[in-house]
């Protein structure tokens, strides 16, 4: 699996978090799994070295309002992907009918007329 791909119960997706990490509020076994990413993320890595030297009040806040920003955008991909709409198979498929009728039409009056 790809080291940046979220993985269920991930920091990503809503669970345990690298704030809760560093307040040390995660279980045991959070922790864990979290250390064992750490092998394998630079990039968490150097997320947990930068929050480090940062105020954790600060830093809560960043967390927050980043959360806050990555759900808006989740809500509204995914609402923009709901969008009414025809799909382009039947509009074609119309489009290929009406052709077909103008066509038979056309040519029934060209042999009756």
């Amino acid at each position: 699996m790809n080291k940046h791909t979220p993985q269920h119960k991930d920091f990503h997706s809503g669970g345990p978090s690298v704030l809760q990490y560093l307040n040390n509020t995660l279980s045991l076994e959070e922790k864990r799994k979290l250390e064992e990413r750490l092998s394998d993320d630079q990039m968490l890595v150097d997320a947990i070295e930068g929050l480090r030297e940062m105020d954790l009040n600060e830093a809560a806040k960043i967390d927050f309002h980043l959360k806050k920003y990555i759900k808006h955008k989740i809500v509204k991909k995914e609402r923009d992907g709901k969008q009414f709409g025809f799909p382009s198979w039947l509009i074609t498929s119309l489009i290929i009918l009406l052709l077909l009728i103008s066509l038979g039409y056309f040519v029934i009056s060209k042999l009756l007329g």
